[in-house]
Protein backbone atom coordinates (compact mmCIF):
# COMPACT_ATOMS: atom_id res chain seq x y z
CA UNK A 1 0.00 0.00 0.00
CA UNK A 2 1.24 3.00 -0.88
CA UNK A 3 2.50 6.12 1.45
CA UNK A 4 0.42 9.47 1.05
CA UNK A 5 2.26 12.42 2.67
CA UNK A 6 1.21 16.79 2.55
CA UNK A 7 2.97 19.51 2.77
CA UNK A 8 2.07 22.90 3.26
CA UNK A 9 3.41 26.24 1.68
CA UNK A 10 2.03 29.08 4.16
CA UNK A 11 2.99 32.87 3.16
CA UNK A 12 2.70 35.56 5.54
CA UNK A 13 1.39 39.01 4.96
CA UNK A 14 4.97 40.22 4.07
CA UNK A 15 5.52 37.42 1.80
CA UNK A 16 7.43 35.34 3.58
CA UNK A 17 7.19 31.21 3.58
CA UNK A 18 7.08 29.25 7.20
CA UNK A 19 9.36 26.29 7.73
CA UNK A 20 9.80 24.30 10.15
CA UNK A 21 13.22 22.78 11.55
CA UNK A 22 13.42 18.65 11.81
CA UNK A 23 14.85 17.70 15.51
CA UNK A 24 15.70 14.30 13.58
CA UNK A 25 17.75 12.80 10.58
CA UNK A 26 19.42 15.67 8.64
CA UNK A 27 18.40 18.43 11.06
CA UNK A 28 17.18 20.23 7.84
CA UNK A 29 14.49 22.87 7.52
CA UNK A 30 11.17 22.00 5.25
CA UNK A 31 7.98 22.97 5.01
CA UNK A 32 5.11 21.72 7.58
CA UNK A 33 3.72 18.25 7.05
CA UNK A 34 3.97 14.68 7.30
CA UNK A 35 1.81 11.65 6.97
CA UNK A 36 -1.61 11.07 6.15
CA UNK A 37 -3.22 8.44 8.88
CA UNK A 38 -5.23 5.46 8.28
CA UNK A 39 -9.00 7.37 7.88
CA UNK A 40 -7.72 10.68 6.94
CA UNK A 41 -7.78 12.66 3.73
CA UNK A 42 -5.07 14.81 3.02
CA UNK A 43 -6.98 17.87 4.25
CA UNK A 44 -7.62 16.76 7.61
CA UNK A 45 -3.74 15.04 7.74
CA UNK A 46 -2.39 19.01 6.31
CA UNK A 47 -3.99 20.87 8.92
CA UNK A 48 -3.60 17.96 11.71
CA UNK A 49 0.32 18.41 10.88
CA UNK A 50 0.53 21.76 10.65
CA UNK A 51 -1.08 22.20 13.81
CA UNK A 52 1.71 19.95 15.67
CA UNK A 53 4.25 21.05 14.02
CA UNK A 54 3.52 24.86 14.26
CA UNK A 55 0.41 25.52 17.03
CA UNK A 56 -1.15 26.97 13.67
CA UNK A 57 -4.57 26.05 12.65
CA UNK A 58 -4.96 26.68 8.83
CA UNK A 59 -7.68 26.10 5.85
CA UNK A 60 -6.16 24.29 3.16
CA UNK A 61 -6.05 25.76 -0.07
CA UNK A 62 -5.21 25.00 -3.56
CA UNK A 63 -3.39 22.07 -4.64
CA UNK A 64 0.34 23.07 -5.92
CA UNK A 65 2.08 19.83 -6.41
CA UNK A 66 2.13 16.07 -6.61
CA UNK A 67 4.74 14.22 -6.04
CA UNK A 68 5.02 10.82 -7.18
CA UNK A 69 8.11 8.48 -6.15
CA UNK A 70 7.89 5.33 -7.48
CA UNK A 71 10.86 3.44 -5.47
CA UNK A 72 9.51 4.13 -2.62
CA UNK A 73 5.66 3.69 -3.26
CA UNK A 74 5.04 7.20 -1.96
CA UNK A 75 2.78 10.09 -3.30
CA UNK A 76 2.91 13.60 -1.68
CA UNK A 77 0.96 16.24 -2.09
CA UNK A 78 1.66 19.98 -1.36
CA UNK A 79 -1.33 22.28 -0.91
CA UNK A 80 -1.36 26.26 -0.46
CA UNK A 81 -2.34 26.60 3.44
CA UNK A 82 -4.04 30.06 5.42
CA UNK A 83 -3.78 30.65 8.61
CA UNK A 84 -7.12 30.84 10.67
CA UNK A 85 -5.70 31.09 14.09
CA UNK A 86 -2.68 29.89 16.22
CA UNK A 87 -2.38 28.04 19.62
CA UNK A 88 0.08 27.38 22.12
CA UNK A 89 3.06 25.91 20.96
CA UNK A 90 6.73 24.70 21.81
CA UNK A 91 9.76 22.53 20.07
CA UNK A 92 9.44 18.54 20.71
CA UNK A 93 11.14 15.87 19.00
CA UNK A 94 10.39 16.17 15.95
CA UNK A 95 10.47 19.98 15.25
CA UNK A 96 13.06 21.89 17.25
CA UNK A 97 11.80 25.66 15.28
CA UNK A 98 9.73 27.11 13.51
CA UNK A 99 9.48 30.37 12.02
CA UNK A 100 8.59 32.41 8.51
CA UNK A 101 11.73 33.51 6.23
CA UNK A 102 12.01 35.41 3.05
CA UNK A 103 12.13 33.30 -0.21
CA UNK A 104 15.34 34.73 -1.04
CA UNK A 105 16.92 33.90 2.75
CA UNK A 106 15.81 30.59 3.55
CA UNK A 107 17.69 29.38 6.53
CA UNK A 108 20.38 26.32 6.08
CA UNK A 109 20.28 23.60 5.86
CA UNK A 110 17.06 23.42 3.87
CA UNK A 111 15.65 20.02 2.47
CA UNK A 112 16.55 19.82 -1.13
CA UNK A 113 12.89 17.93 -2.05
CA UNK A 114 11.45 20.89 0.16
CA UNK A 115 13.19 23.58 -2.30
CA UNK A 116 11.70 21.77 -5.38
CA UNK A 117 8.54 22.45 -3.57
CA UNK A 118 8.81 25.90 -2.79
CA UNK A 119 9.99 26.46 -6.50
CA UNK A 120 6.55 24.71 -7.68
CA UNK A 121 4.85 26.85 -5.36
CA UNK A 122 6.82 30.38 -7.13
CA UNK A 123 5.35 28.74 -10.90
CA UNK A 124 2.34 30.13 -11.96
CA UNK A 125 0.19 28.04 -13.41
CA UNK A 126 -2.03 24.66 -13.24
CA UNK A 127 -0.72 22.31 -10.44
CA UNK A 128 2.47 20.50 -10.83
CA UNK A 129 3.41 16.71 -11.35
CA UNK A 130 6.48 15.32 -11.04
CA UNK A 131 7.74 12.02 -10.72
CA UNK A 132 10.91 11.93 -8.52
CA UNK A 133 14.16 9.75 -8.50
CA UNK A 134 15.96 8.26 -5.80
CA UNK A 135 18.02 11.24 -3.74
Amino acid sequence: MPTVGVFAAIEDDDERILCVRRNYGDLAWTLPGGGVEPGESPSQALMREVREETGYEVRVGSLISVYSIPWKDDLVLCFRATIISRGPWSANGEIAESGFFPFDRLPQPFSRRALGRIDDLRETGPCVVRVLGPD
